[in-house]
């Protein structure tokens, strides 16, 4: 099917071609973060030298939130608290070998909304320290 068949029968059969691309996406989930990670990467000028090889295995739940890591099966856009996200373990260094790995986007969300204090606080809150 050459590229203009394609756009043709993707503009006729729009449910279908966008069920197509969710299926695509959801058996290729590296290269989805690959890609989005990328496009961050660009956005914020940070470094980003990693190919899709470099992404570490999806775990079943997150190491960070306790919650199994799925896609979004609701039609809804965007990611959800369980959405797989690619992770930099130090921030700073970009996305490099060595400094990924994978996460729940809710756990990311905390990882970078807290600082280490931030953090220390709420574990003394927790055990009534304070």
């Amino acid at each position: 099917m050459s590229t203009e068949s394609a756009a043709r029968w993707s503009k006729n059969n729009p449910e279908k071609a966008a069920a197509n691309a969710r299926a695509w996406r959801r058996r290729n989930p590296k290269y989805m973060m690959h890609h989005h990670a990328k496009r961050r990467a660009q956005q914020k000028g940070i470094e980003f030298d990693i190919v899709i090889d470099d992404i570490p295995d999806i775990p079943d739940v997150c190491p960070i939130a306790g919650i199994p890591l799925s896609f979004r099966d609701d039609g809804g856009r965007g990611p959800c608290d369980n959405s797989p996200s690619l992770d930099r373990i130090r921030g700073e260094l970009g996305y490099i070998p060595g400094n990924i790995r994978v996460i729940s986007h809710r756990g990311n969300r905390w990882k970078g909304e807290m600082t280490r204090d931030e953090a220390q606080r709420v574990l003394d809150y927790i055990d009534g320290k304070i």
